[in-house]
């Protein structure tokens, strides 16, 4: 897909196919989890940043101005966006003669 310009366009540009026969256009957050959303491309870029480097959601509230749902809503969306990548592309750790010891915790208020 090509960017390409377009007036009236929510970010005056749009996704193209290349091919000749195509042309096919979609919008920038067409087909992807950024659709529907409320917020900013660069909010969301945002968030995600503060998430994977494990920045509390209360900082990223007070730094973004982002409602107290949004926030939490966000980054539990990246979560199980992630935890459901590892469960379809599972890896296998250890191996003959390696011993793998997992810990795992489960708390709740």
């Amino acid at each position: 897909m090509l960017l390409v310009k377009r007036e009236g366009s929510c970010y005056g540009v749009t996704c193209r196919c290349p091919r000749k026969g195509c042309r096919k256009e979609l919008a920038l957050r067409g087909g992807t989890f950024f659709e529907g959303s409320h917020l900013s491309l660069l909010s969301i870029l945002r968030i995600i940043h503060l998430w994977s480097t494990k920045t509390p959601v209360a900082k990223t509230i007070s730094e973004f101005e982002v409602t107290d749902q949004s926030a939490v809503d966000w980054y539990n969306f990246i979560r199980d966006v992630c935890a459901q990548y590892f469960l379809d592309h599972p890896k296998v750790i250890g191996g003959p003669g390696e011993e793998v010891e997992i810990d795992e915790s489960h708390m709740e208020k």
